[in-house]
């Protein structure tokens, strides 16, 4: 489409500059290793970054309103313009436990759709997280609440699921876990549903949530809740608010001379 003689693309934005520039840098590295070229012309490039990207949390009454909607996510398209159809009943169970894992763990997209029904362990009201779906290369066990094991084991009865088989399979390879762009829209398209409008608005925007709804109160036992670090939970993901922020200024001590360190 023109606009105004001009084809009407889309910015590309500092991030995406910034992975192209990375690639590029490392062949050319590569050839110079190789000997192809005498020196790396890009060496010095400096690499464009945003210095405040839009980092959104969703909050509780915009979950619930997801919640509310998921049941009556519209029709899907199918591949090269087949008609549209509605989504089965088993995905429309997986859609809302999306939306359940996602909350109840504040773990990663990337994790949370490895996980097969063997990793929940509904007596010991705990999830298993495998080492190689996790940033951290850490595998480990974070507490589950009672109502999300409800939650599951109804969502695991309904589907008939047991052992090892995925809690999100491939809808193609039911042995394959499903893709994280498939798993990016359902999580989209119930946002839309729920009138939630603000950029950036994905999957992780549930780990922002629930850094900033657990206790800090003993810092190391959030995080490791979480499947993070103590410092990227107090730095990165843990989002200030006016209500935080006043009860800090509330809690402030003077700073008194006698008080000082001589």
């Amino acid at each position: 489409m023109e606009k105004g003689g001009q084809l009407g693309y889309a910015g590309v934005g500092a991030r995406q500059v910034q992975y192209d520039l990375q690639f590029l840098r490392a062949l050319l590295n590569w050839a110079v290793l190789t000997g192809m070229i005498a020196k790396n012309p890009v060496a010095g490039f400096k690499l464009p970054r945003n210095p405040s990207p839009a980092q959104p949390a969703i909050y509780e009454e915009e979950y619930q309103a997801m919640l509310a909607v998921v049941e009556s996510t519209p029709k899907r398209r199918g591949k090269r313009g087949a008609s549209e159809r509605q989504p089965t009943r088993d995905e429309l169970i997986r859609r809302r436990l999306q939306l359940v894992l996602l909350n109840e763990s504040g773990h990663r997209g990337q994790s949370v759709r490895h996980l097969r029904w063997s990793d929940i362990d509904g007596a010991g009201e705990r999830i298993g997280w495998d080492a190689r779906y996790d940033k951290q290369r850490k595998e480990h066990w974070t507490a589950l609440s009672p109502a999300a094991v409800q939650e599951l084991r109804a969502a695991q009865a309904a589907l008939r699921a047991i052992g090892d088989a995925l809690v999100f399979p491939s809808p193609i390879d039911p042995a394959q876990p499903m893709s994280r762009s498939l798993f990016g829209k359902w999580f989209k398209a119930a946002a839309r549903a729920a009138g939630i409008e603000r950029a950036r608005v994905g999957t992780h925007s549930m780990r922002r949530k629930a850094a900033s709804e657990i206790s800090p109160e003993d810092a190391k036992v959030a995080a490791d809740a979480l499947g993070m670090s103590v410092m990227t939970l107090l730095t990165i993901y843990r989002q200030s608010t006016l209500d935080r922020q006043r009860e800090a200024q509330a809690a402030r001590k003077p700073l008194r001379m006698d008080g000082r360190t001589k």
